[in-house]
């Protein structure tokens, strides 16, 4: 096995095992086990170590976006019938909520968001990707899609929010941050998909940190240029899945999205 990311590249072997997630008991699951580390981001992050600091990826796209040849789990979880409905979704609270993130096999109950789920279908199975009509920043529509739309994904394995660089600079430049303290200037900013438009508000969006006794902050952007076929596209990462609770269908091919209900009580 040997897999290249943006940040770095692993090698290894395919192993074969009965896996287990909480009720779920999938027979005869393949997985990679990583030999060989390369990279920053390996340094930075221990992917070994103890039980409890053992981090691994569990790849929930479309099988076509594997070049592995390798059944991915969600496949198999559909394949042995162990959901009634084949949904997966996922609940991220920030820190200093009393809920915790989690992930719902299944259909998710109705305590995790609030009022209700808007589908939109998936344009291309490969990422979970949707059709973006266009970007406004307040009242202002950016045009920066054509007729039939920029490609969008949805995707918890992406942190901050990326774009294509030249589009994304047009964002920005919307953008002024002069004090970490006084946003009122700030614009919000929202994601156009079929006919509705999903807003995040500057404290949504920018990242804070406690440096001592001060507070400072960034826009929760960075250009990424993915090129052609599968680019550009635009990439809303875990600041849009901390407002919004989102449902991915394999069964219908759609994602679901509604307003997370923060702090729900179990």
């Amino acid at each position: 096995m040997e897999v290249e990311f943006g940040s770095g590249k692993v090698d290894g072997v395919f192993s074969r095992d009965d896996v287990r997630f909480g009720p779920l008991f999938i027979k005869n699951q393949e997985f990679g086990e990583i030999i060989k580390e390369e990279g920053e981001i390996f340094k930075k992050i221990k992917f070994e170590g103890s039980f409890s600091l053992t981090i691994g990826i569990l790849g929930l796209s479309f099988p076509s976006l594997s070049n592995l040849n390798h059944k991915p789990i969600f496949d198999n979880i559909i394949s042995q019938n162990l959901l009634s409905k084949n949904y997966f979704s996922f609940y991220l609270a920030d820190q200093n909520e009393e809920s915790q993130s989690q992930i719902i096999f299944g259909e998710p109950s109705h305590k995790f968001y609030k009022g209700s789920i808007t589908w939109h279908k998936v344009s291309e199975e490969s990422y979970w990707q949707v059709q973006m009509k266009d970007i406004r920043i307040n009242d202002q529509n950016l045009n920066l899609c054509p007729l039939d739309g920029c490609k969008l994904v949805i995707d918890t394995g992406t942190s901050i929010i990326t774009g294509p660089e030249e589009d994304l600079s047009v964002v920005l430049d919307k953008i002024e941050l002069n004090s970490c303290q006084d946003l009122s200037n700030l614009p919000n900013v929202a994601f156009k998909i079929d006919d509705v438009y999903y807003e995040l508000n500057p404290k949504e969006y920018l990242i804070f940190a406690k440096v001592g006794d001060r507070t400072l902050c960034k826009k929760a952007f960075m250009p990424l240029n993915i090129p052609e076929p599968r680019g550009p596209l635009w990439v809303l990462g875990d600041i849009f899945l901390r407002k919004y609770f989102v449902v991915f269908d394999r069964d219908n091919k759609r994602i679901g999205i509604a307003l997370r209900n923060k702090n729900f009580q179990e």
